[in-house]
């Protein structure tokens, strides 16, 4: 029948449309959600979760990073983009200090960062990966 030749063409170009293309995203900047690979040389110890980048709306050579070191979506840190260069001044966040960051943004979906943090008791000598698909 006529009918069911519709629905079945019907079903197969709703099938086609809903499928998600196995193509990796374009990026144009560094914003967006990272998973972030951490290796803490202070405490010989690895972590793994995911932050936010966003462009400061004030200044478009500097970048907002939520939980940074893992310190929750409510906690951040600025940096500063120049020539794939991060940098950072010295901030806080959640009663620790960043003392410094130096990073290398190698293309829009990799980042490599060292930085250290001091939480209280210690200098945290960290080197991390953030990654994106």
């Amino acid at each position: 029948k006529m009918s069911d030749f519709r629905i079945i063409g019907l079903f197969f170009c709703l099938l086609l449309l809903s499928c998600e293309s196995n193509a990796p995203r374009v990026h144009t900047d560094i914003t967006g959600v990272w998973r972030c690979e951490e290796t803490n040389n202070s405490t010989v110890s690895q972590t793994s979760y995911l932050l936010d980048v966003y462009r400061k709306a004030s200044d478009t050579t500097q970048y907002v990073i939520t939980n940074f070191f893992q310190a929750g979506d409510s906690e951040f840190i600025v940096v500063k983009l120049n020539n794939g260069k991060l940098t950072l001044a010295e901030q806080s966040i959640t009663g620790m200090n960043v003392k410094s960051l130096s990073g290398t943004v190698i293309d829009l979906r990799n980042i490599q960062l060292s930085y250290t943090i001091y939480d209280g008791k210690r200098d945290n000598n960290i080197n991390a990966s953030f990654s994106r698909k």
